[in-house]
């Protein structure tokens, strides 16, 4: 009995099998006329290699400003790249092949020059490049379909993207870069699927707040826009990883947006125990006091002795890096009073690592009475009697910024830190240095 193959054979036998399917004629010069001899000469063949065996053809990289009629013979096509030519239309002729990735990036093609429908494409179509022509309308012949994961239509001119764009419910990647959008519909929330939208070099002044809704999203490109807010629900994207926002006058109104809730009196009490070192032991506290007190989680605030257990401040500090990034932090905080005033910057030969000042820094007191709090809780502070007792917070002085490099590390640093790679693309094709950002 012949042994079973290997998930690894079946991928190497696929990948033979394409390459043998594969015409590749980029990269050759050629235009319209010997295009079309070369079809005529395929299609004379007497072994198996006519037009009809081949599914991957490459003609990119050429003079084509037109296609054949003749290129139609390759009728079982799944993948077609024209894209670097000079071609100013798509003929009708080229929807009845059964493609799957199409690329025309880089040419010329305008707006009436679009096949007026890609109904035959709806079953099969998961990628489609049509950037970097001259379109200046979304195409909605791209609504039709409904397999497609694979979006790119960078680099034309059109400013809206229609509202209908949430049935293009398979979408992995948006790519919309380097148009004149205005505005993104709140429609693309729906897009569930969707791990890359890259919507840099537009128009933009605001994003949709169904943005956070993206719960697979990776990637989200916003530079080179109008921003001046963001939607405070941007930082429950947790799968973010990629983050651009350079060259946008992003305010801190972001931060300001956001809603604080008041501490349990629980946790009041636990803070003031752990801040003053009030001695406990497992003779006096119950198991599940003494866990909840051993589960604080110290202010990010290095000047800042404080800590904080279930309720904190989630402080989002823009941050400039070289002049050239302004990114957003979170920053878990157990006070407002230790919120940076963006105001108090020091000069900017100290912008990889620099201490803000909080403008007036206050003592916190709480005047707890005994009467009023249970049992356990009372056990918890220490209080043996109904005398009022008065507890003081240490002030916030000051906040540290962290360029590159880790956080300062305690054995009470319990938040999750997460990295974020910042990495931008040019027009001319060079790519800026990767920054790794701490999110703690």
């Amino acid at each position: 009995m012949a042994a079973a193959m290997r998930p690894i054979d079946y991928l190497e036998q696929e990948l033979l099998e394409e390459h043998k399917r594969t015409l590749d004629l980029s990269y050759l010069g050629i235009d319209v006329r010997q295009l079309r001899d070369k079809i005529v000469r395929y299609s004379e063949r007497e072994d198996e290699k006519t037009p009809d065996f081949y599914q991957f053809l490459s003609l990119n990289n050429n003079h084509l400003y037109e296609l054949p009629n003749n290129l139609g013979a390759f009728r079982n096509l799944r993948s077609l790249d024209l894209s670097n030519n000079r071609l100013r239309s798509i003929p009708d002729f080229l929807v009845t092949m059964p493609l799957q990735a199409f690329s025309a990036k880089n040419n010329l093609i305008q707006d009436e020059n679009l096949p007026k429908s890609f109904g035959p494409w709806a079953e099969t179509m998961t990628e489609l490049n049509l950037g970097g022509n001259s379109l200046c309308f979304f195409p909605m012949q791209v609504l039709e379909l409904k397999k497609l994961e694979y979006l790119y239509l960078g680099s034309n001119s059109f400013t809206e993207v229609p509202r209908r764009i949430n049935i293009l419910t398979n979408l992995s990647t948006l790519c919309l870069g380097g148009n004149q959008i205005t505005d993104i519909p709140e429609s693309v929330g729906d897009l569930k699927d969707l791990e890359v939208l890259i919507v840099s070099d537009n128009q933009l002044e605001s994003l949709p707040s169904s943005i956070a809704d993206l719960n697979k999203l990776k990637t989200l490109q916003l530079h080179k826009n109008r921003l001046r807010t963001l939607p405070t629900e941007i930082i429950t994207l947790r799968c973010l990883s990629e983050l651009s926002l350079r060259d946008n006058p992003l305010v801190v109104k972001f931060v300001n947006d956001m809603t604080h809730n008041p501490a349990s009196l629980l946790e009041l009490a636990a803070r003031c125990i752990k801040v003053n070192d009030v001695p406990y032991n497992k003779n006096v506290l119950p198991s599940a006091l003494l866990y909840y007190l051993h589960s604080a989680h110290s202010c990010v605030n290095p000047r800042c002795n404080g800590v904080f257990f279930d309720t904190r401040i989630e402080h989002v500090k823009f941050v400039d890096f070289c002049g050239k990034y302004r990114v957003p932090l979170l920053q878990y905080l157990c006070s407002s009073k230790c919120v940076v005033n963006n105001s108090n910057l020091l000069p900017d030969d100290e912008k990889m690592r620099r201490d803000v000042a909080v403008s007036e820094p206050l003592n916190l007191h709480f005047l707890l009475s005994s009467s009023s709090l249970p049992f356990s809780e009372r056990r918890a502070l220490g209080i043996r009697s109904k005398e009022n007792i008065d507890l003081t917070c240490p002030p916030s002085a000051t906040l540290q910024d962290i360029g590159e490099g880790p956080l300062p590390e305690s054995p009470q640093n319990r938040y999750y830190t997460v990295i974020i790679s910042i990495q931008a693309d040019h027009m001319d094709g060079t790519e800026d240095e990767v920054l790794q950002l701490i999110l703690c």
